[in-house]
């Protein structure tokens, strides 16, 4: 079964960002110039992510946005 965008990017969510990071929020949303309540809400997979949210968020962790989303392209 194909994931459409909404669902992928939930997953995400769901599967990544709050495992990876270790920084508090506010410190990853400046580093990552989105607002802090978009990470809480990407987190707690209540909103898909753009694109080029979860660039700036990988790019905030130090990792490659594939390695973020790794865990839904398997």
């Amino acid at each position: 079964m194909k994931r459409n965008s909404t669902t992928t990017f939930r997953h995400i969510a769901t599967s990544g960002i709050a495992r990876i990071r270790l920084e508090p929020i506010n410190r990853l949303a400046e580093a990552a110039r989105v607002r802090r309540k978009s990470i809480i809400q990407i987190e707690a997979g209540r909103v898909a992510a753009k694109i080029s949210t979860l660039h700036g968020i990988a790019h905030a962790l130090g990792m490659p946005l594939p390695e973020l989303v790794a865990a839904v392209c398997a």
